[in-house]
């Protein structure tokens, strides 16, 4: 069985958006390593 990840960034209104950024980053390789399949954002 192959599973992935569906991810929403969103982010409010005076948020760091280069530390958002890095954290879905930092996600998307933490899924991948995890071994998920896909990713989708």
């Amino acid at each position: 069985m192959k599973i992935g990840l569906f991810m929403t960034p969103q982010w409010k209104p005076g948020e760091d958006l280069e530390r958002g950024v890095h954290d879905l980053i930092e996600q998307a390789r933490t899924a991948r390593d995890a071994g998920f399949e896909s990713l989708l954002v």
